[in-house]
């Protein structure tokens, strides 16, 4: 029998799980719910491509309290590794193309938030192909914070300042705005008004102080535009805004954390981390920092870290859930 390293737990079946949530019925229940009726039929209709699988297994296992559609494929470890290989297709794909036709999909938004980070290439190349199905042409992906900058696909911004909400799209060139209405840095405000070098001796002079303050952009405003300009894929204009606006606003845990997404889209892991530590350093239950800070650590080889800054985010997340 195989063994998980030197943990003692051995096994000779490995299993492949299917799962998805079916909505409950009128009745609150499972009893006379018509996606629940759905996700049976398409199962029986895989079911003897399933059974074809050598010496497969098929379980299938109903929640009615989580609304969890499970079906296991179980086969023994021997035999298990041809359809791995495969990335257990084309029956996976075919199962879900299926199962996107049998349902609502595509829908007009799709919520993904903080799973992509937590899956190996591989999978995350399977998934965005799966979110890619499930939308709508026009379609809205949301994502975790860390997140778009590991999508691999044609991916935009979907607005001016949106930064975790995509659309399909052509990435806008460097240098270029992501809408016609975007404005350049420094564009935002007129340039403060100088003191007249000919008012006559006495008269108080101009309060250009209080000019300026009034024409600077607040906290709120700094993070727009920031965030336009990472839109229009100008990480470095955007990350010298952010710099020269915290010298005047002082440390925020925001600005900290988008400069940390600033940075590592533009592919400066080590300047990220260290924006990502600020921001916990100012708001210690910030758990998409520290969901950014596990990716980092997983993409410098760092498993272990990787894990302790998820089991944190997952605390931090859990005592959240329960205010």
């Amino acid at each position: 029998m195989a063994e998980i390293g030197d943990t003692g737990v051995a096994f000779d079946k490995v299993a492949r799980e299917w799962r998805c949530k079916y909505t409950a019925g009128p009745s609150g229940g499972p009893g006379d719910s018509a996606s629940l009726k759905e996700c049976q039929a398409l199962l029986k209709e895989f079911l003897p491509k399933l059974k074809a699988l050598p010496k497969a297994e098929i379980t299938r296992q109903v929640c009615g309290g989580c609304l969890d559609f499970k079906v296991s494929i179980v086969q023994p470890l021997e035999e298990h590794g041809a359809w791995a290989g495969q990335n257990y297709n084309p029956l996976e794909e075919e199962f879900v193309a299926d199962a996107l036709r049998s349902g609502n999909a595509p829908y007009d938004i799709v919520f993904c938030r903080n799973l992509l980070i937590y899956l190996t290439p591989a999978a995350r190349s399977r998934a965005e192909r799966a979110l890619d199905r499930l939308l709508k042409p026009d379609g809205l992906l949301v994502l975790g914070a860390a997140e778009p900058p590991i999508m691999k696909g044609e991916w935009m911004p979907a607005g001016d300042s949106s930064v975790f909400a995509l659309r399909r799209g052509i990435h806008a060139p460097a240098g270029t705005s992501a809408s016609a209405g975007t404005r350049e840095a420094g564009a935002r405000k007129p340039a403060p008004k100088t003191p007249d070098a000919r008012r006559p001796r006495g008269e108080p002079a101009a309060p250009v102080e209080a000019d300026v303050d009034a024409a600077a952009p607040s906290l709120d405003e700094v993070l727009g535009e920031a965030g336009s300009m990472a839109n229009a894929r100008r990480f470095s204009d955007a990350i010298t805004f952010c710099e020269h606006h915290m010298r005047r606003l002082g440390p925020s845990p925001a600005l900290f954390f988008l400069m940390g997404m600033l940075h590592q889209s533009a592919g400066d892991g080590d300047r990220a981390e260290g924006c990502f530590h600020k921001t916990l350093y100012l708001d210690a239950s910030h758990d998409e920092a520290i969901l950014a800070l596990a990716l980092l650590a997983a993409q410098r080889g760092d498993v272990a870290m990787a894990e302790n800054y998820r089991q944190s985010a997952a605390r931090i997340l859990a005592r959240k859930a329960a205010l």
